[in-house]
């Protein structure tokens, strides 16, 4: 199973707690589709706005990045925030393969 959505988590408002609700109801994979957290993508929003959210399945999302991230210099609060996963910052995109 895949879910995800995108323009997720800020701290100003109770909607990307809703849908990270939702997501604890499905199984499988979750994938963003970019501008994970709100407004600019810092290491301070995705810590303190996607983080109590979205962050709880960080285990198992293949995110994105988005245009919010890059007004934080070279996206670093996204590619801090997922580390490995995402692949190194010089390229800003990853592959994963997900089934057969």
């Amino acid at each position: 199973m895949l879910v995800g959505a995108g323009d997720i988590a800020t701290c100003h408002n109770e909607r990307d707690e809703a849908t990270a609700e939702l997501l604890g109801k499905v199984p499988g994979t979750v994938f963003t589709m970019g501008d994970n957290a709100y407004p600019s993508g810092t290491s301070h929003q995705f810590e303190d706005c996607y983080g109590p959210t979205w962050g709880r399945y960080k285990g198992r999302t293949r995110p994105a990045v988005g245009n919010h991230e890059y007004q934080t210099d070279g996206a670093s609060g996204y590619f801090d925030y997922f580390g490995a996963a995402v692949g190194p910052p010089s390229k800003g995109y990853y592959s994963y393969d997900l089934g057969d």
